[in-house]
């Protein structure tokens, strides 16, 4: 694992021990373009066809069938168990692919993305709290006026905690439902809750996104990258950071004929923060 990486999940784990909220650094130079990124919006459906298990499959005979239709595809991507990810340029063409029944006729099956519950992280935790301990501190002093019990064991789990191991302290990751997060994170996306007798824990929405930690890119991980090992400096082949003479360049960018001139790790990388809209837009509401 190369220096910058390293320093990196340092970093997150440090917060997450010390209770701190995460701070983005804004670059004078990406101002204009992470506002673009921002609301830009992305449109798209998941195709499936009847008895076909190839992506690469779904994708021709999607080709074959909607010819004629004049549908304002933006882009096509093959994705795992036979599925097509087709992004549309708005909402309406969008609902005309859903709603055609030519394509259902043909055996294709056209659906808008799964949703997935919200995730919150409390940060600071102590280690030695368990999860039905934490769930029953969190509901009895935050959520009881407003939540039922039952409702309450039943959608709301925890996921999985991170944290530096020296520590005593460290960040809970909590599956729940969009009303519970709205009692406890109000209209924003930071709040404090009540935990134990004498600590308010900072609590704020979690946002993920699958990235590579080998070649930098999204979408997969490093255990299944197929590009290979680049520099987290100038996203390139043939050394490491430690080794780099190049100038600092973010490679997802540069693909993308985009600025490029800040870190591939940066919290405001315009890809990043596109990427993280989609994501957003898949978090039930």
């Amino acid at each position: 694992m190369e220096r910058v990486e390293k320093q990196l999940w340092a970093q997150m784990k440090e917060m997450c021990s010390r209770g701190e909220p995460a701070v983005s650094q804004r670059e004078p130079h990406m101002q204009q373009e992470e506002e673009r990124t921002q609301v830009k919006r992305s449109y798209v459906v998941v195709v499936r066809g009847k008895g076909l298990k190839e992506g690469k499959d779904v994708q021709s005979k999607l080709e074959r069938v909607e010819k004629g239709m004049g549908f304002k595809v933006k882009g096509v991507r093959n994705m795992k168990e036979g599925r097509v990810l087709v992004e549309l340029a708005d909402e309406a063409e969008r609902k005309r692919m859903l709603e055609d029944r030519r394509l259902r006729e043909a055996g294709l099956r056209v659906e808008k993305p799964k949703t997935f519950p919200p995730l919150v992280l409390i940060r600071a935790v102590p280690k030695g709290m368990n999860d039905d301990e934490l769930l029953d501190e969190v509901y009895v002093r935050n959520l009881k006026e407003e939540v039922d019990a039952e409702e309450m064991e039943r959608t709301m789990r925890v996921k999985f905690r991170i944290g530096a191991r020296s520590r005593e302290k460290e960040g809970v990751l909590l599956e729940v439902l969009p009303r519970i997060r709205q009692a406890l994170l109000g209209t924003g996306s930071a709040a404090r809750i009540y935990i134990g007798m004498r600590v308010l824990y900072f609590v704020e929405t979690f946002e993920r996104v699958t990235r590579c930690f080998s070649c930098y890119g999204f979408n997969h991980r490093a255990i299944e990258c197929k590009r290979g090992k680049l520099c987290s400096r100038c996203c390139k082949k043939g050394h490491l950071a430690g080794d780099c003479h190049e100038s600092e360049e973010c490679g997802n960018c540069r693909e993308r004929k985009r600025e490029c001139r800040h870190s591939v790790l940066s919290r405001t990388c315009p890809e990043m923060l596109l990427r993280l809209g989609r994501w957003k837009e898949r978090v039930q509401e």
